[in-house]
């Protein structure tokens, strides 16, 4: 299993973890490890994503990514394949469009077109909304536990 390092964010930030989760592959020959997080110097509360580990071999960019790119890319086109995620890593690993659309699958954001190779958007979803709902299940699972142990 190799990395590349990314060079979204300056090497000196390293982003606040909100939020980690697995999902397989597409393929499901591997289990992905994926990472929220935010700029803990950004004002903006931009929420940032990336691929943080990966069961299986291969290269892929370890870097973070904006969010609202990932989402933006969703809005461009209807036939949603690795190659749509190309552009959050550009020159990087092609691997890593790859482990994108697994997350998006896994978190009910996009889903598998029928008859087809690609996936399509799953209406009124998006990426940010995805990571909102999570943060929501982990609030409320840790004040369920706090509440038992207190």
């Amino acid at each position: 299993m190799q990395e590349i390092e990314g060079d979204q964010l300056s090497e000196a930030i390293e982003p606040t973890v909100e939020y980690e989760g697995e999902c397989p592959s597409i393929s499901g020959r591997s289990t992905l490890t994926f990472q929220i997080g935010r700029n803990p110097t950004d004002t903006t509360g931009e929420r940032l994503f990336r691929i943080s580990d990966n069961t299986g071999k291969g290269m892929w960019c370890k870097g973070w990514a904006a969010v609202s790119e990932i989402d933006a890319l969703l809005s461009k086109t209807e036939d949603i394949s690795a190659r749509t995620f190309n552009d959050v890593h550009p020159g990087k690993s092609i691997n890593t469009g790859g482990f994108i659309l697994a997350v998006l699958k896994n978190l009910d954001v996009v889903k598998p077109k029928e008859e087809s190779r690609c996936h399509e958007r799953v209406p009124g979803a998006s990426l940010q909304q995805a990571i909102a709902f999570k943060l929501k299940e982990v609030a409320a699972l840790d004040k369920h536990r706090k509440t038992k142990a207190g």
